[in-house]
């Protein structure tokens, strides 16, 4: 998988890499003093996995992009979101796709941490024989990444049976839909113990089943085998 990484403040620098990376933009920012984009990329032919963060306000007008594209938020918010008269908005957990490729859209990117999935249409079309994704927005698994619905509703709103997802999932991504969608739950738990405050009151059980991870041993176990440290000493900071 080839990777690469942009960091820099200036926001024409910043254009033209949105626009190399991924199609011919505009962007914009109201907020004084600070412009940051940092992104790391990994991708092949068939995919690229991105992950961006932003610690000001970005407009964007975006030209079709050609490509799938699924949005994770971690943090900070996407705002007037909109194609073809449709608007929304998301928040930290949502997972949506963002516009059907042959659409431009626009929107406002504010102070966020996000990821973006990128899938060539082609390769949905060859594993699945289907007319591609549907044109709208859709969330595909609001504030809780966790249920086997959520591969149901993502394999409906592009276009494969859940076969064809887990099948495209594992031969170009190495993970099935629900491992992809509960390691974007355990990173938004993970983010919440180094941000909560145990004097406040705050626990490891009950950040956990925020994020509908309820069996306190296996959340530990899943925690400690992908942070190397028990979730206890996270909170605690140590």
């Amino acid at each position: 998988m080839a990777t690469l990484t942009f960091d820099s403040a200036d926001l024409a620098a910043t254009e033209a890499f949105f626009s190399d990376a991924y199609a011919r933009m505009r962007i914009g920012t109201s907020t004084p003093g600070s412009s940051r984009a940092q992104i790391h990329r990994g991708s092949t032919d068939a995919f690229s996995v991105d992950e961006l963060a932003l610690d000001f306000e970005m407009s964007y007008s975006v030209t079709p992009l050609g490509r799938i594209c699924l949005c994770v938020v971690h943090d900070g918010t996407v705002r007037d979101h909109a194609f073809r008269g449709v608007e929304d908005a998301f928040g930290p957990g949502d997972v949506v796709l963002f516009a059907p490729p042959d659409l431009p859209y626009s929107g406002r990117i504010c102070s966020a941490r996000y990821n973006i999935t990128m899938l060539e249409p082609d390769l949905l079309t060859q594993v699945a024989g289907s007319d591609g994704p549907g044109e709208r927005p859709v969330r595909l698994t609001g504030h809780r990444p966790h249920s086997a619905d959520d591969a149901r509703r993502l394999s409906r709103t592009i276009g494969l049976t859940v076969r064809g997802l887990q099948y495209a999932f594992r031969r170009h991504l190495d993970t099935t839909p629900l491992a992809h969608l509960r390691r974007v739950r355990l990173t938004h738990a993970h983010h919440d113990l180094l941000a909560a405050d145990p004097t406040d009151g705050a626990t490891v059980t009950d950040i956990a089943a925020r994020w509908g991870f309820y069996h306190p041993g296996r959340f530990a176990s899943l925690y400690r085998e992908t942070y190397r440290r028990a979730p206890r000493l996270a909170l605690a900071g140590d």
